[in-house]
């Protein structure tokens, strides 16, 4: 009796992404023998490996007449990433018996994308400024492409722009498997900020994302206590002082420019008498004092303004009356 099995030694089923399998056939070919093979047993080795159909039936004992071939398909479906093994065993009359063939085959990652990094941390960012990083994304199968629908960015963090939305990656490592985004913050409020970089595939492909954090610094800003001075019915000259102070984070100066005040009676009947803060640098959370005499000249009402500049362009109003 003649018997042969082919492949004779290896069945490689190559690269197989998990979840998915792929078949292939081993032949017992019984052509050059002196008379039928009787086959008592098929078994395959290996959990990732089974066998799946056998053209000549699926009962024991079988027969191969002469000058025929049976095809055993066997389906490699990985549950592992990595080089992955099994074996496939004969067991007939035939003079090499037990005939065997070596299974393998190598799980790897179906198509997804993969962030790099898969967390962004902007830091500290001014209120009303903006801050941008790059991410990076790859399509995780060395085998199969990767369709992507449009990213999109929540809370204060946007994306600006990608090679990424609507397109296709193929197979690492090949390329055009891989994309970038720039993600900006734009805080719109003070104190720690969050969100999330999604990136979507397409036609049911899986989705990944990336953590987006930030802090929102308040940036120099001057604001004066109290916001109105008042002076009352006066006959006499009488002052009253205005603290001002920089509700900016630490780190944000305020240069403060030299303060003025104007009024709607001429002559000028407010004035200022002391002044701790025209010229300075004031720091964040620092405070300063101006103080303006009202010295009425003229019966009736007067209004004005005491105007403190500040970090070129900007300028804090306070209000007087008397």
């Amino acid at each position: 009796t003649g018997d042969q099995l082919i492949p004779k030694d290896n069945l490689d089923f190559g690269q197989v992404e998990l979840g998915a399998s792929k078949t292939d056939t081993i032949t017992i070919d019984n052509t050059s023998g002196s008379g039928p093979l009787t086959v008592s047993a098929l078994t395959v080795s290996g959990a990732d490996f089974t066998l799946s159909n056998n053209s000549c039936g699926n009962s024991y004992p079988q027969t191969v007449p002469i000058g025929s071939q049976c095809a055993v398909t066997i389906r490699f479906a990985p549950n592992a990433l990595g080089a992955r093994s099994g074996l496939f065993t004969m067991d007939s009359d035939g003079a090499t018996s037990p005939d065997s063939v070596n299974l393998l085959g190598s799980g790897v990652e179906p198509p997804a994308p993969v962030p790099n990094p898969t967390s962004l941390d902007f830091g500290d960012v001014l209120v009303g400024a903006g801050a941008q990083q790059l991410v990076t994304v790859t399509n995780a199968s060395p085998t199969g492409s990767l369709p992507l629908d449009p990213l999109s960015a929540s809370g204060d963090f946007a994306v600006q722009s990608d090679t990424c939305s609507g397109t296709t990656l193929t197979p690492f490592p090949q390329v055009g498997s891989a994309c970038a985004v720039i993600v900006t913050f734009n805080p719109t409020t003070t104190g720690p900020a969050t969100g999330t970089l999604t990136i979507p595939g397409a036609s049911g492909y899986p989705a990944a994302s990336v953590a987006l954090s930030g802090e929102g610094l308040e940036p120099a800003t001057l604001t004066a206590s109290p916001t109105l001075l008042d002076f009352g019915v006066q006959t006499t000259a009488t002052t009253l002082a205005v603290t001002v102070t920089n509700i900016g984070a630490p780190g944000q100066d305020a240069q403060i420019g030299t303060a003025s005040v104007t009024g709607s009676v001429t002559p000028q009947q407010f004035g200022i008498v002391a002044d701790d803060c025209s010229g300075t640098t004031l720091a964040g959370q620092a405070s300063c004092q101006i103080s303006v005499t009202f010295d009425p000249d003229v019966e009736g009402a007067d209004t004005g303004s005491l105007d403190i500049p500040y970090n070129s362009g900007r300028t804090l109003n306070v209000a007087l009356s008397g």
